[in-house]
């Protein structure tokens, strides 16, 4: 493989990583080979076992794990970013990064080498590693270079922290060459420090040389028996300062007679140093004067009380008493007495009680006497004033006298006597007031009977007659007023009833006529009257429903006729614009106009989408187009061919005439090539060979070979380039043209293979949107058509609607005008006839 290569070796980070990078000239396959070898950063050995991991996107995309040798390699795709990760257990992994993104196409053609050279090197506990869990170098596409490239800017960056970790891993490295005579050093130290019973310096000297040999079973051994000596000599000293600090609180309690804290802090102690007598003494003496403490402290509970039971007792007899409630105040101050038989408050508040329950006594038995005097006066009260307000006049006199006898100095019965006798005065002016009024009544009601008999049975004169009388023996009466008012309305409404029948049945018959007329119409579809005919009942009777709904079924048949004509204009319409468009498409088909032909059988096919005639005419232009097009590239190859063979055949004359066989053959025999049966370049091939031996004939071939060769890289380049160019700006005819010249050129290739077969779902994915699009347009127009059919449709019948209701409001204020002018016509003859009755009978009274 030829490689354009650029070495970059970062002599600084030399620790870390060496890295080569190429872009293949003429790769065999189109993507990122990484290839490289891991070796030791202290010994340059190539390294086994080295586990290398790649990651696509963050995502595991593959792993080996290198052999003796050390080597790994990938095949990387395009248009991605990859992390290589180098790892093994015991030594310390790296990783780089590369972006196989924003390569240009024609970059990618061939593919790109990189050789990516790794060492690691051995874990060693105690270095910061941190910095190489990022890339030590990131490599993207660089434009200017046409290359990918080092990221120089980001390796700087990273350039001071690898020089930190080389030069603490390379000390590291040195100490550990000392590490021994440091640690036998330490060792000698430490038993040194344990003769001595030094067992602090002990552990100290241990520890450290652990730290120079982490895991070493004598030093790990020796560091425990120092940390359990130094254990036991800390807890010795450690109790012993337990103890006193507990006496020493214990002590302070006791001086200030908290024994119970001072015998827990005694115990305590006891508990630290078993042995000792002065806790256990200083114990007894804290029991025995918790005992005192205890015994006086009961006795003092006991007193305590006593006296708040005698306190509690006093003062609840003394709330008792003070409440009025003597019986409870004397248990409470029983109670006390019993309680403290010396005291002398309960003994007075006993006598002060006796003395309140005789006087309670003595004050209860005047009240009773007063009660019962009281209650007698009442009752005779109760009974006269019930005899009173049911006018038991007599018997009420009685009972108030009676109550004057239990209290005769009281003013109410005295009033009630006298209002008595003051009843019995009114009641006999009352009865006989009554019994006059009942003869008057008797005389009314006679003749309001007589009246409302004839009035029920509309003998109006005769009750007009009564009520006239009933009057004269009540003249402020309402009754027989309202009824003489009745009469006359009721003889007005018969009247208006007659006549209102009568105009009723001429309303019926002009109405019923109408309907008949309008209904012969509507059968003959005679629209036109129909509809008068139909607005002319509406107008007698507004309220029909029937001659509103044939109204509105005229509106309809309108409408549905008016929409069959429309229909029928817009389909000879569409009949005429097809014609028009097939004719159009048949003349410019004749004349061989075939893309404006099939433009025009297109438009036909979105006016009448079922037509077979425009589709078998487009199929039919669509072979010939396919023809034309052949024939065209075919006459297109062939000049090329022709051009080809004169260029080749002038340069082999130039080059036989100037005796430079060798060229002239090679260009006899390419020119031959291209045109097998011309017998001039076969005939100049067999004069050169005449002159030429055999090493220059092979030579001469050789030659002709590899220029061939270049000559055919060439042209498939050129067409290639040309065909994307073409592609890029959506040329797709002659893109197709560049990728098919290409294909005769190198048969097989992928590239233009590929992008034919693109070019063709294309083109397939446009025609169909084409059609989708037509399709669409037509949906779109016959849907407008339909709205604005629709609306009109539905304007006609708004239209139709709103005239039938104008007429019926007409129709309706007429009659209403009608009754309002019949009704007044009514009340005015009414009243003239009233009028005259009135003047009649006031010229007779």
């Amino acid at each position: 493989m030829a490689h354009i290569r650029i070495n970059l070796l970062l002599r600084s980070l030399s620790f870390c990583f060496t890295l080569l990078i190429g872009l293949a000239a003429s790769a065999q396959v189109d993507n990122v080979y990484v290839y490289g070898t891991v070796k030791d950063y202290n010994t340059s050995k190539k390294l086994d076992g080295i586990t290398v991991n790649v990651l696509k996107d963050g995502v595991q995309y593959a792993s080996v794990v290198t052999s003796a040798n050390g080597k790994y390699e990938f095949n990387l795709d395009f248009g991605h970013e990859y992390k290589i990760v180098f790892g093994k257990v015991g030594m310390v992994g790296k990783n780089v990064s590369i972006d196989t993104k924003d390569i240009p196409e024609e970059q990618r053609v061939g593919g790109v080498a990189m050789n990516v050279e790794m060492t690691l090197f051995q874990d060693i506990p105690g270095i910061d590693y941190s910095i190489l869990q990022k890339p030590i170098g990131k490599s993207k596409f660089d434009p200017a270079t046409g290359t990918l490239a080092w990221d120089l800017a980001y390796t700087e960056q990273m350039r001071a922290e690898l020089n930190r970790l080389q030069k603490e891993y390379d000390e590291r490295k040195k100490r550990e060459a000392n590490a021994d005579e440091a640690f036998n050093k330490l060792m000698e130290q430490g038993n040194a420090a344990m003769g001595a019973k030094d067992f602090k310096k002990a552990v100290q000297a241990f520890t450290d040389a652990l730290g120079l040999k982490a895991g070493d079973p004598i030093a790990t051994a020796r560091l425990s028996d120092a940390k359990i000596k130094l254990g036991e000599l800390e807890a010795a000293a450690q109790k012993e300062k337990q103890y006193a600090d507990l006496i020493k609180e214990a002590d302070v309690l006791f001086g200030k007679k908290t024994y119970e804290e001072a015998k827990a802090k005694y115990l305590a102690a006891s508990q630290v140093k078993e042995q000792e007598a002065y806790p256990k003494q200083k114990v007894k003496e804290c029991d025995t004067f918790i005992a005192e403490l205890a015994a006086k402290a009961e006795a003092d509970r006991k007193a305590k009380e006593l006296n708040d039971k005698f306190n509690a007792a006093v003062a609840a007899g003394d709330a008792a008493f003070k409440a009025a409630k003597y019986e409870e105040a004397r248990v409470k101050f029983t109670e006390a007495a019993g309680l403290k038989p010396d005291d002398k408050y309960p003994p007075q508040q006993l006598a002060a009680i006796a003395a309140k329950l005789d006087e309670l006594a003595k004050k209860a038995e005047e009240e009773k006497k007063a009660k019962e005097l009281e209650a007698n006066y009442q009752a005779a009260i109760k009974a006269a004033d019930a005899a009173f307000k049911g006018a038991k006049y007599e018997e009420a006199r009685t009972k108030y006298n009676e109550a004057l006898g239990i209290k005769p100095k009281e003013k109410y019965p005295t009033d009630q006597l006298a209002a008595i006798d003051k009843k019995l005065a009114e009641l006999a002016a009352q009865a006989e007031a009554e019994k006059k009024a009942q003869e008057l009544e008797a005389s009314y009601q006679a003749a309001i009977k007589a009246a409302d008999a004839a009035f029920k049975g509309a003998q109006y004169d005769e009750a007009r007659t009564k009520y006239n009388e009933a009057l004269a023996v009540k003249p402020k009466e309402k009754y027989p007023t309202d009824q003489l008012a009745a009469i006359d309305k009721k003889l007005t409404e018969l009247a208006a009833k007659a006549e209102a029948d009568k105009k009723a049945k001429e309303l019926d018959a002009a109405y019923l006529a109408a309907i008949a007329d309008a209904d012969a119409a509507f059968r003959t579809e005679d629209f036109d009257n129909a509809k008068k005919k139909y607005n002319e009942a509406l107008g007698l009777k507004p309220k029909e429903k029937y001659p509103a709904d044939q109204l509105t079924a005229i509106t309809k048949a309108l409408a549905d006729k008016a929409k069959k004509a429309e229909e029928e204009r817009l389909a000879a319409e569409r009949d005429a614009k097809f014609q028009a468009l097939v004719d159009k498409a048949e003349e410019l088909f004749g004349k061989e106009q075939y893309p404006e032909s099939k433009a025009k059988f297109q438009e036909a096919l979105v006016v009448k989408p079922g037509e077979a005639r425009p589709k078998e005419r487009i199929v039919e232009i669509d072979a010939k187009l396919a023809e034309l097009a052949r024939q065209a590239e075919a006459k297109r190859k062939q000049e090329e061919l022709d051009a080809r063979y004169a260029t080749l055949i002038a340069s082999a004359d130039k080059q036989f005439d100037g005796k430079k066989y060798a060229e002239a053959l090679n260009d006899y025999k390419d020119a031959s090539q291209l045109k097998p049966t011309e017998p001039y370049p076969q005939e100049r091939m067999a004069a050169i060979n005449q002159l030429l031996d055999a090493k220059a004939k092979e030579q001469a071939e050789k030659e002709r070979l590899e220029r061939e060769k270049a000559d055919k890289e060439k042209r498939y380049n050129e067409f290639i380039a040309t065909a994307d160019k073409e592609f890029k700006a959506k040329n797709y005819a002659a893109a197709t043209s560049g990728y098919t010249s290409a294909l005769e050129v190198k048969p097989g290739e992928k590239h233009p293979t590929d992008r034919l077969a693109e070019i063709e779902a294309l083109l397939a994915a446009q025609a169909e949107a084409d059609r989708l699009k037509a399709e669409q347009d037509a949906a779109e127009r016959a849907r407008l058509g339909e709205e604005a059919r629709r609306k009109a449709e539905a304007d006609s019948i708004k239209a139709a609607k709103e005239a039938a209701e104008r007429a019926r409001l007409e129709a309706e204020k007429r009659n209403k005008d009608q009754a309002a002018a019949e009704l007044q016509s009514r009340y005015d003859d009414a009243v003239r006839s009233a009028d005259a009755a009135f003047k009649e009978r006031a010229w007779e009274a």
